[in-house]
């Protein structure tokens, strides 16, 4: 069968399907496959457009990640495809078609899909431009001056960019009570926190603080799929999703652990992290992690792994602050940051040794901290409900333009964050703007959502009372340089 499947940047997406062969009919540049044998083995492998690759003892998936977000064709069967639009000899165009682009400021913007059967592309910008394909570059970009013309044959992908500043990219989009697709009232036996989506897209998963189990909600109607047994308590409301798996903070007792759930099939590791302590409070960057203790009475207690393979160790040599780590993160420079009462702790050198500067406030206390990974941005929650960003790798902050009332939690996806309390807020531009999505202001609160451009799962609890929303919108880019674009198609 052959998949149109639409890919987003440095994400895993994952098609349930048995088969023998794999044909990439379609892709800008390299793709990688990720795929699941019968046996439950992997293998992993690197695809470009009109490749075919057989796996004769069969497989039940394949994930596919991109490096750029692109719309791809693939065929996964048992038997292979015979036919290949790149073997078939185009003789002139059935049609031409008039379409505008926008590119932004300062990015490699996706001027112009990949298209099977496309011949002559004609692009006429207004300003001056830089074109190219997958991987652009300043170097490697061709300078098309403006109101001037330019043409090419390709049925690959057209990127462009722009530098003058004045075409940054914004959003707009509906995200209201009147954007809810569903809403549906559960039981006390039911979640009160969403924190995962699987790897094929079409459940989420949620769990509550103190709870052994984690709930399996369908995507298309909020119904109660199923659970997982995790077999460890679920300790605070904090959560990593990394490589295709969900990790936790549970405890067994008084031990602590970090588990694992593969969110392709659902089995459960955990790996001890201290036989004394508990951790609600953790995050990874690569092979980095940092844990943080918030049952000890010592003024702090964070636990750091350095990816070198000597463990995780315990931090010491950390003066100069006030109260208690409430949590910890790692940039995407390598920087961890802990944050305290009016401090946070820097250290650029894996724990060695620390600096101490000013956190945005005074007596901000015990909220989150989370790194935007697509753009490096830290948002810094605190308990005044105040959302701060730093754009500096921690340098320097700035106040969020939104009202939380009584603020619970700050969850980033490539772009997209979500800021909770009483109410919703959502950025898809990494907090360049922000739309009210939940403007209740009163209970119930929502502890976490799970995001994604264009959809938000939450689970709201009042008292006895959760309930599930899907809240669903329109997410428009908007705000680029126009792009005139004609192109002859079969």
């Amino acid at each position: 069968m052959l998949h149109n499947i639409l890919l987003s940047a440095d994400l895993s997406t994952e098609i349930t399907k048995q088969g023998k062969f794999v044909n990439v009919v379609l892709a800008a540049g390299e793709i990688t496959a990720r795929i699941r044998m019968m046996d439950d083995s992997t293998l992993e492998t690197k695809l470009v457009s009109g490749m075919a690759f057989p796996v004769l003892q069969g497989y039940k998936s394949v994930s596919f990640v991109s490096d750029v977000d692109q719309q791809t064709k693939i065929w996964l069967g048992d038997l292979p495809l015979t036919y290949s639009p790149l073997d078939s000899k185009l003789v002139g165009s059935s049609a031409v078609s008039s379409i505008s682009g926008q590119v932004f400021s300062g990015e490699n913007s996706l001027l112009l899909p990949a298209k099977v059967g496309r011949n002559k592309v004609t692009i006429s910008p207004s300003k001056d431009i830089f074109l190219g394909g997958v991987g652009l570059s300043p170097e490697s970009a061709i300078k098309i001056m403006a109101n001037t013309i330019f043409s090419l044959n390709t049925q690959g992908a057209v990127y462009a960019y722009e530098d003058s500043g004045n075409y940054k990219k914004t959003y707009t989009a509906s995200f209201n009570e009147s954007d809810l697709v569903l809403s549906k009232d559960l039981t006390t036996t039911n979640p009160f926190q969403t924190i995962a989506k699987n790897n094929s897209g079409t459940e989420f998963l949620c769990t509550e603080a103190s709870s052994t189990t984690l709930f399996r909600m369908a995507l298309d109607d909020l119904s109660l799929l199923g659970t997982v047994a995790i077999g460890r308590s679920v300790v605070g409301y904090y959560n990593v999703v990394q490589d295709g798996y969900l990790y936790m903070s549970t405890a067994n007792g008084v031990e602590g652990y970090l588990t694992a759930v593969d969110l392709t099939d659902y089995t459960v590791s955990h790996t001890l992290i201290d036989p004394l302590k508990s951790f609600e409070r953790f995050d990874f960057y690569g092979s980095k992690k940092v844990f943080v203790d918030r049952s000890n009475a010592a003024p702090y207690s964070v636990y750091f792994d350095a990816g070198a393979g000597e463990g995780i160790v315990s931090v010491s040599g950390i003066t100069g602050v006030s109260g208690y780590c409430y949590a910890a993160i790692i940039t995407n420079t390598g920087k961890i940051i802990a944050s305290f009462l009016n401090n946070f702790a820097v250290s650029t050198d894996n724990g060695a040794t620390w600096s101490v500067s000013l956190t945005p406030g005074t007596s901000l206390g015990e909220k989150q901290m989370t790194v935007d990974r697509k753009t490096g941005n830290i948002f810094f929650l605190s308990s005044t409900s105040v959302l701060y960003r730093s754009t500096d790798d921690g340098v320097s902050w700035g106040v969020m333009p939104i009202s939380l009332n009584i603020a619970q939690a700050v969850i980033s996806n490539q772009g997209t964050i979500v800021a909770t309390g009483y109410n919703l807020f959502v950025s898809m531009d990494s907090g360049g703007s922000w739309i009210e999505a939940d403007s209740t202001g009163v209970a119930p609160s929502i502890r976490g959502a799970v995001v994604g451009k264009g959809e938000i799962f939450t689970v709201k609890k009042s008292g006895a009372v959760r309930t599930v929303s899907a809240f669903t919108g329109d997410v428009v880019e908007v705000g680029g340089l126009p792009v005139a674009i004609m192109q002859e198609v079969n």
